[in-house]
């Protein structure tokens, strides 16, 4: 279930990533993905770049998680425990890998949540 979740997670991780942060991104690189809107811009005569209508599509996604409430579930996965083994010397690890790797997903979520989006930091760190 937690491999599922953190899937999940990275998939939401995915539409809210510049594609400037992207592995394999290239500068100038023309999109041709029917998700970064162009098509769309593009019947409608919209003067917008690539790049702006990306942009504009990570804000959108970044919103409507905001009013389904995405954000709130990744504070209630980081509130289950991190088993942690004492190390003897150097920093603890922890016991349960996959939970570690939840933590991450959700950390990568809500730092992305936040990116650029006074709105959404707002509600993080009010």
């Amino acid at each position: 279930a937690i491999k599922r979740a953190v899937a999940i997670i990275d998939q939401m991780v995915e539409l809210i990533t510049p594609d400037d942060e992207k592995p394999g991104h290239k500068a100038g690189k023309t999109h041709t993905n029917s998700h970064d809107g162009s098509g769309i811009l593009a019947r409608r005569g919209s003067v917008l770049t690539t790049k702006e209508s990306t942009v504009q599509s990570v804000v959108n996604h970044q919103e409507i998680m905001r009013a389904i409430g995405v954000h709130n579930s990744m504070f209630k996965l980081l509130q289950f425990p991190l088993v942690r083994v004492n190390a003897e010397s150097g920093p603890d690890s922890a016991k349960d890998p996959l939970r570690k790797d939840l933590f991450a997903a959700c950390y990568r979520f809500l730092r992305l949540f936040c990116r650029k989006n006074t709105v959404n930091q707002e509600i993080i760190f009010a």
